[in-house]
């Protein structure tokens, strides 16, 4: 098992969120992902991937509601391993933001509705990720990249073996956004339906806005909804549940900056998620640990610095924190 990754540099130029789209596209096809259908905006591609460069026109990724469906390997946690699949659709760009639609399906697969060159497929246990609106009138949820230059490098990262998460990130000079996700959860319960977590935030720090999207966990289980992730905050950080205050991730052995496991949950009914001792009383589901995610407990170190937790450089810290990374300077 292995992280893949891939970059964009120039994400506020005319064709920046193509690029972006393409590359992850491209990136999860390489690890394994299977792209069933497709759009370039302006051409319905019922069977293949139809989208080839990233730019405009023809075959391109860049054109505004340009779509792909792209299904997980096989392979992971049964029974879904292998049929759950994601359909992204660029709404528009105009640098330097960018509106995006998404929806995930975790077994029933897009075959329905009336796809076209503008419109995506449905499915009947679709849930709506990101955006809002329908597939006629898709509502893309905006996503700003602001148009300077130290807001111009983005990161891709997928994993090439099960679970296959992945990771797409913004990086900039002051302050990390998290762009979108799939996140594996390990430690979860038995019963758990659903194993990911997918999750989104615009601008601000991961803490602050995981919760402005529409990311759910659970589905409907023969008709009974059994759990999503409530609208007015999705998760915890196990440092705060570890520690008895928040901020306290300095070993007092080494002096070196320590890293927890950052736990889903979502909170009791009109409790908002913050930092205290008390945090965990207010935590009504539990969800599990993250796979691939680690959290710092405060604010250090210094945004984009390097730290190993398995080999040599193998996390960056972003948005508060510790997220995969290829061992690279930043």
């Amino acid at each position: 098992m292995a992280y893949q990754f891939s970059y964009v540099t120039d994400a506020v130029n005319a064709n920046g969120w193509g690029i972006l789209f393409y590359n992850l596209k491209q990136l999860l096809k390489t690890v394994g992902w299977t792209v069933l259908s497709s759009s370039d905006g302006l051409t319905y591609f019922p069977a293949s991937d139809g989208i080839t460069h990233n730019g405009l026109g023809a075959a391109g990724m860049a054109n505004a509601l340009a779509w792909f469906r792209i299904r997980q390997p096989s392979g992971g946690v049964a029974p879904y391993a292998g049929v759950r699949e994601i359909v992204f659709q660029l709404i528009d760009q105009e640098p330097p933001s960018m509106h995006l639609y998404a929806k995930v399906s975790q077994s029933g697969g897009f075959t329905g509705g009336a796809p076209s060159a503008t419109r995506t497929p449905s499915s009947v246990d679709e849930h709506l990720w990101i955006g809002s609106g329908t597939d006629a009138v898709p509502v893309g949820f905006q996503f700003y990249s602001y148009n300077v230059p130290s807001y111009t490098k983005y990161y891709v990262c997928v994993n090439d073996a099960a679970p296959w998460e992945f990771y797409v990130h913004r990086l900039d000079t002051t302050s990390g956004t998290l762009a979108f996700g799939m996140d594996a959860v390990i430690q979860a319960p038995v019963s758990d339906p659903e194993p990911y977590v997918f999750y989104g935030c615009g601008d601000g720090g991961f803490d602050a806005k995981i919760n402005i999207l529409n990311q759910w966990t659970h589905v409907e289980i023969n008709g009974v909804q059994t759990w999503v992730m409530a609208s007015n905050g999705s998760w915890m950080n196990a440092g705060v549940v570890i520690a008895p205050a928040p901020g306290l991730n300095t070993n007092v052995y080494n002096s070196r900056v320590d890293a927890f496991p950052l736990a889903w949950a979502a909170p009791s009914a009109g409790a908002a998620l913050g930092n205290g001792r008390d945090e965990w009383k207010r935590v009504a589901h539990f969800k599990g640990f993250s796979k691939g995610i680690d959290w710092s407990g405060s604010s250090l170190p210094a945004h984009k610095d390097r730290g190993t937790i398995i080999s040599t450089n193998d996390r960056v810290f972003i948005a508060g924190a510790w997220w995969p990374w290829n061992g690279g300077v930043v």
